[in-house]
């Protein structure tokens, strides 16, 4: 015979954070919990600062706390807002190296800042702490660190030289992270880990291009398979030379500080390059690219910008950028010479997120849902598409956003999923709040479409998968 249960299980849980957030240090009754309690609540919290307080309330607490609460350290040198915040590089540094089973215990470490931003905080301690000396102490501890990320990997680099060794010498580390690396500070540490860490399968590296560099000199004669994610900024050029070194990049952002010159060969790659490359993000219409499954287009086209010479090449350029990648998945700013170049050129476009930003002076009270219907309907109704978002900085009239998608289900055939984020009053736009509403379209033949609300679990995690499962 079946039985149920009589309770909701993540109403007990609910119930048992909250009165875990009660809890003094006198109530016995934290003392008398077991191991496998302990356990339990711990894997529902994360590490957070809930696992902190937790930590405190018992020695088997404490037990099982701390190592979890270390799994993740996220060592933010610039603002005060985080764990370790007032001294926070040395304080993070005394805490690890006082206790083996703390260091064991670090799995993910996240520096954000330069050297100069650990230094220069840290001078206010006034103990005379050598916090650079310490992080490389920690390193040297922390056998079983398997994900680091440094923001800024050139400074620290070159305030610590000797950095890149003991980076090399993690033999359980699986992802590293590489922001604002110079060529110089990379090619010798990727070299070196790839030889040392066998198991550092993935990498992520934001390099930096000046215009006199030669890429393939300047990286030296080893090719770096490790690196999946790559971030190009500065003075952008050679392209196939930087492909030629990292044949194996997944994700690819391209952040030029200035536009493409006239050699657009310079900045092209073969069609034989990248094989892997499944995601782009540009700022700058890219003369020639091999095809990808999703295109993120950072850039506005707006008629209203100017000179009508650099609005009529961004648009020529991006026509053959999209003609050239034929994405499936795109990412883009909404305007109507977008809609009009996607509409005409990418033709399997099965999924698209549209970014809404107010051109017009002063602020919108609510968006214009007649307008955006208008302008999608006519340009894009020839394309298949399956997912849309729509990402306003204006909220959405809330009594009218049924109406908008179930009159977007009878232009788009095939349309399955529908979201719709507003911004915040204060003009930010949080894609995970309560802000962002998801529709699901149930099609049966013969009848007209059904539109339901979704959760935004549901909607999300909908959204996700059919954006995962698009292939060109």
């Amino acid at each position: 015979m079946r039985t149920t249960v009589p309770f909701s299980l993540d109403a007990e849980l609910d119930s048992l954070v909250e009165r875990l957030r009660r809890l003094t240090l006198n109530d016995p009754s934290i003392l008398d919990l077991n191991y496998d309690v302990l356990q339990y609540l711990l894997r529902h919290m994360g590490p957070t600062r809930d696992t902190l307080h937790f930590a405190m309330t018992s020695r088997a607490a404490y037990k099982f706390a701390i190592p979890q609460y270390l799994s993740r350290v996220v060592l933010d040198c610039r603002s005060r807002g985080r764990p370790f915040a007032r001294h926070r590089a040395a304080g993070f540094c005394k805490f690890i190296l006082a206790d083996d089973v703390r260091s064991r215990a670090l799995r993910e470490l996240v520096i954000l800042g330069t050297a100069v931003d650990i230094v220069a905080l840290d001078w206010e301690a006034r103990d005379h702490y050598d916090v650079l000396q310490g992080l490389g102490l920690v390193f040297t501890k922390a056998h079983l660190l398997r994900s680091l990320s440094l923001s800024h990997s050139a400074s620290l680099f070159s305030a610590m030289p000797w950095l890149p060794d003991l980076i090399a010498g993690l033999t359980h580390l699986r992802m590293l992270r590489l922001g604002c690396a110079l060529a110089e500070n990379v090619s010798g540490l990727l070299a070196q880990a790839q030889k040392s860490c066998r198991v550092l399968s993935r990498a992520s590296l934001q390099l930096f291009v000046h215009r006199f560099m030669d890429i393939s000199k300047d990286l030296g004669p080893a090719v770096y398979p490790i690196v999946d994610t790559l971030f190009v900024y500065g003075e952008l050029h050679g392209l196939e030379s930087i492909a030629d070194k990292f044949p194996n990049i997944e994700t690819l952002y391209l952040l030029p500080d200035s536009d493409f010159i006239a050699n657009q060969h310079a900045h092209s790659v073969p069609e034989d390059k990248w094989t892997r490359l499944d995601y782009v993000s540009t700022v700058t219409p890219l003369p020639r690219m091999r095809t990808v499954r999703h295109l993120r287009i950072d850039y506005l086209i707006n008629p209203g910008d100017g000179d009508m010479n650099r609005l009529r090449t961004t648009g020529d350029r991006t026509a053959s950028m999209i003609r050239a990648m034929r994405p499936v998945v795109v990412d883009c700013f909404m305007s109507d010479t977008v809609l009009r170049l996607l509409g005409e050129h990418a033709t399997d476009l099965t999924v698209i997120r549209l970014r809404i930003k107010n051109t017009t002076s002063g602020k919108a009270d609510k968006a214009d849902l007649e307008t955006m219907t208008n302008g999608i309907t006519a340009r894009l109704v020839s394309l298949p598409l399956r997912g849309l978002m729509l990402i306003g900085d204006a909220p959405f009239p809330r009594e009218s956003l049924k109406k908008f998608a179930e009159r977007l289900c009878t232009h788009f055939k095939q349309l399955e999923y529908i979201g719709l984020v507003s911004a915040s009053p204060n003009g930010r736009i949080l894609c995970r709040s309560n802000r962002c509403i998801w529709f699901r379209v149930n099609r049966r033949p013969g009848r007209a479409p059904v539109v339901k609300v979704l959760t935004q679990e549901e909607g999300q995690n909908a959204y996700d998968e059919l954006v995962a499962l698009q292939r060109p």
